[in-house]
């Protein structure tokens, strides 16, 4: 993918939360939006962001990290640059892991690191700091991925940003935006070990990426907003519910359906050989019990791009079945039937 130098980002990830009890560390938040990051940067499929435009900010507990003010000043930062670059800034990207309270269906308070029950607003108001960026930052499309819980709790009010405008940028009323919710209003986003190395990750992060990096991709090229969108709201759910969680991805944005993220191109990620046992025709059906792919074994090993769920294998002479949960890795899945 060629760079895009007029593409910035804001990638916060805290796993550290001293003072909300030590069963509210997470695992998984850092690396997440590391790797989030990874994505942004990589100018082979990825977002093809100058690492100069992209702010990583993650969480320690000593010090405390991070607050208010240090997101305020990295998120200056990015507009300042953005305005000085000349020409139209095009996209800025802003993702969060870490925890997440809501009190209504619009508005989630993204904890900070010093949340704590008495700390009740130490939070972000996402909905606010999205309107500052449509209406102060001179961005023409704001996405935004949030991999937290949108749980109620009452008295939990994120703030907004510092940082103003005395009126609205020209063009405000035109700009366009994404928002990604790990989950449905009320309920709990979850993180789990990986079942091929055993790393905590997001399960809304982990089939982000894996649509990002192929699995949603079009066959020039590229993942569409509207394939982006309908990925996430029909997999988050199945990858969740392979670790026993219910968690439904929403997908709001008034983007064209056409615009783009990233270059890749739909990938193979699962290879399929078959026993000396096996015979005649075999049938694969997806978790939809849709045919993905029949033919004889003499044609094994299949390479093919797969979804997340759960498959059926179907020897067709004898009636012999096998059942596998795929989920998409970096590289090949390989499954003996």
């Amino acid at each position: 993918m060629p760079k895009r130098p007029t593409h910035y980002a804001l990638v916060i990830g805290i796993n550290d939360y001293p003072g909300y009890g030590s069963r509210r560390t997470l695992q998984g938040a850092v690396r997440d939006a590391t790797r989030f990051k990874d994505w942004l940067c990589d100018t082979t499929i990825g977002g093809g962001l100058d690492p100069a435009n992209c702010e990583l900010i993650v969480s320690s507990d000593n010090p405390v990290r991070p607050i208010h003010e240090e997101i305020d000043n990295a998120l200056e930062r990015i507009v300042t640059a953005a305005a000085a670059a000349g020409g139209p800034a095009e996209r800025l990207y802003f993702y969060f892991s870490g925890h997440g309270l809501s009190m209504d269906t619009h508005n989630v308070a993204l904890c900070l690191a010093n949340w704590s029950g008495m700390r009740r607003h130490a939070a972000l108001s996402s909905h606010q700091y999205l309107e500052y960026l449509k209406q102060c930052s001179p961005f023409r499309e704001v996405i935004v991925f949030l991999d937290c819980c949108r749980i109620r709790q009452g008295g939990v009010i994120g703030r907004a940003s510092e940082l103003g405008c005395a009126v609205p940028v020209d063009g405000a009323g035109a700009k366009r935006h994404l928002i990604g919710y790990a989950t449905e209003f009320g309920d709990t986003a979850f993180e789990a070990p990986d079942t091929t190395d055993d790393e905590v990750r997001g399960h809304f992060t982990e089939v982000l990426l894996a649509a990002l990096s192929g699995a949603a991709a079009r066959p020039a090229g590229g993942v569409t907003a509207a394939a982006l969108q309908e990925y996430l709201e029909k997999n988050v759910q199945l990858v969740a519910k392979a670790s026993n969680h219910k968690q439904i991805a929403q997908v709001p944005s008034d983007l064209p359906g056409h615009t783009l993220f990233g270059s890749a191109k739909p990938i193979a990620n699962c290879t399929i050989r078959f026993s000396a046992a096996r015979q005649g025709q075999i049938l694969l059906e997806d978790p939809d019990l849709t045919p993905v792919h029949q033919a004889d074994v003499t044609t094994a090993p299949w390479t093919l791009g797969l979804r997340p769920g759960l498959y059926c294998l179907t020897e067709i002479g004898t009636g012999t079945q096998y059942n596998f949960r795929f989920q998409p890795v970096p590289g090949f899945n390989d499954v003996t039937f």
